[in-house]
């Protein structure tokens, strides 16, 4: 029994990457958004416990690490109109989601209590945000018509 739950638990983290795998490949930010979210959800849950069984305070700052990527990834239905500012803010969450992830690959690397699948998991999501930024900056992104249909459309 604990090892079909240790397997759930290192396999848990792929609902999160279809999420963001779907994101990508439709161009839909609330999708990759929802990605990012779950998985920085899990990863607080899981700093949590290892706070509770080691008493270390650097379990809560990662943990307030990932929180940060939480705030920042949890999607709104917002119209991606093109503007500079919301740009801007989409590819600075980006960077955020890039260098996050770095750090989580660190502390995988460096607490023995983790499954080093785990860098996989950091590694997909940090490639994930390097593309995104790069569907961004391209002006190709699924918008949200005002007759409440999707559609492709390059924005100026």
């Amino acid at each position: 029994m604990e090892n079909i739950l240790e397997n759930l638990i290192v396999f848990l983290p792929f609902i999160p990457v279809f999420f963001t795998l779907y994101g990508l490949i439709t161009k839909s930010r609330v999708f990759f958004l929802i990605g990012y979210t779950i998985f920085a959800f899990f990863i607080i849950v899981s700093e949590y416990l290892f706070y509770c069984l080691e008493n270390d305070f650097m379990h809560v700052i990662i943990s307030i690490l990932f929180l940060i990527q939480l705030i920042v990834s949890y999607p709104t239905i917002l119209r991606f109109d093109g503007s500079r500012v919301f740009k801007s803010f989409i590819l600075k969450s980006c960077v955020l989601f890039f260098f996050t992830n770095t750090v989580g690959i660190f502390v995988v690397y460096n607490n023995p209590l983790i499954n080093n699948f785990g860098i996989l998991f950091h590694s997909f999501f940090i490639v994930a945000a390097i593309i995104y930024y790069f569907i961004i900056l391209s002006n190709s992104i699924l918008l949200y018509d005002s007759d409440r249909n999707y559609t492709f459309r390059d924005t100026q």
